[in-house]
């Protein structure tokens, strides 16, 4: 059975060129060679397998919004149709909702996220709003306050008196 890969072009410096997906990501090179006018800078590709064809574009179109590979034409990581649909699908997916948690997480402004990602802002929030309710995301609890201990002899005297704090040597008398 042929797998869905999601393949990366990078130039020298390490610079994303490309980003599709593919059954066969060799063969596919190939014709990137052939046709692609930024082929000759191709000094790296990495393939990586996914679990269906979904599940590829689902990655190929977080990779294209987040990672920004300079020559894809479809710059949004949108299928060219249906646009509205797919993304949709997009912001409904796990991986989309991981990125927005995790960029929120790095200190990023809601703003920020929804423009970098090509949505609102107030589906950024509604993201947010349910990962806090499910305390996906909620913030540590506050330490509670250092306890003072003013006269710690006197607390350890008083202990020893109760019985809960065992006397050194065991055999020394009660005071």
């Amino acid at each position: 059975m042929a797998t869905n890969n999601l393949y990366r072009h990078f130039d020298e410096t390490g610079q994303l060129l490309y980003v599709g997906v593919s059954i066969g990501a060799v063969s596919r090179l190939e014709q990137h060679h052939l046709t692609a006018h930024w082929s000759s800078q191709i000094r790296k590709v990495t393939i990586e397998p996914c679990a269906g064809r979904a599940d590829a574009l689902q990655k190929e179109g977080m990779a294209i919004i987040t990672e920004n590979p300079l020559y894809n034409k479809n710059r949004t990581g949108l299928p060219k149709c249906k646009k509205s649909n797919y993304q949709l699908f997009l912001e409904k997916s796990a991986a989309f909702r991981a990125e927005v948690k995790h960029m929120y997480a790095d200190g990023m402004k809601q703003t920020d996220i929804a423009k970098k990602l090509r949505v609102s802002r107030a589906r950024i929030n509604q993201i947010l709003r349910a990962a806090k309710a499910r305390d996906s995301i909620a913030p540590l609890p506050a330490a509670p306050p250092p306890r003072r201990i003013e006269q710690s002899s006197d607390i350890l005297a008083e202990a020893a008196k109760q019985k809960s704090v065992p006397r050194y040597p065991p055999d020394a008398p009660d005071a």
